[in-house]
C-alpha cells in the first residue's frame, strides 16, 4: 500500500502546511503568463488572462475562473498533447514553485510548465496553486475516503 501523502497534497492543497506560499494570486499569475507566453498585453489573449473576470461579451464562458480562461489560452498556444507527468512531478514543480518566489524564478518554472505539461494539466497546476480544485468536496469529505 503506497503512501498517499503525495496525492492528498495536491487533492488539499488548502491544508499543505509543508509547502510555503507561492505568492502568487489569479493576477499574478496571469501576468507570468503573458511573459512566459510572449504575448503582447493588448493581445486577446492576454487580455482573457489578465482581465479573466471581466464579462465582456464574446470573451469566453470561463468568466470569472482564472484556471478555464487559462485552458482555453493554452489550448492555442501549447504544443503538449500527452500528459506524461507524475503526482511526484507535479509536487516537485510545486516545491520549486514555493522556494523560488523571485519573478524570474517562477518564470522559468513556469516556461517549464508549459514546454513539458498539457493545458489541462497546467490547468490543474494553476488550480492546487491558488488552492481552490473546485471539485465539489471539501477536504472532510476526501479524508472520509481515506
Amino acid at each position: 500500500h503506497q503512501n498517499l501523502y503525495p496525492l492528498m497534497r495536491l487533492l488539499l492543497p488548502q491544508l499543505d502546511t509543508e509547502r510555503n506560499a507561492y505568492g502568487l494570486r489569479e493576477s499574478s499569475l496571469g501576468k507570468l503568463y503573458v511573459s512566459v507566453l510572449g504575448l503582447a498585453k493588448t493581445s486577446d489573449s492576454a487580455i482573457r488572462l489578465i482581465h479573466f473576470k471581466d464579462p465582456k461579451p464574446g470573451r469566453s464562458s470561463a468568466v470569472g475562473d482564472f484556471a478555464s480562461t487559462l485552458l482555453e489560452v493554452l489550448a492555442v498556444y501549447c504544443k503538449v498533447l500527452k500528459g506524461t507527468k507524475t503526482i511526484g512531478d507535479i509536487n516537485e514543480i510545486l516545491d520549486r514553485l514555493a522556494e523560488n518566489t523571485e519573478k524570474d524564478n517562477q518564470n522559468a518554472i513556469i516556461v517549464q510548465a508549459i514546454s513539458e505539461m498539457t493545458p489541462k494539466e497546467n490547468f490543474w497546476m494553476v488550480r492546487i496553486i491558488l488552492k481552490d480544485l473546485k471539485i465539489g468536496m471539501n477536504h472532510d469529505s476526501m479524508l472520509k475516503l481515506y
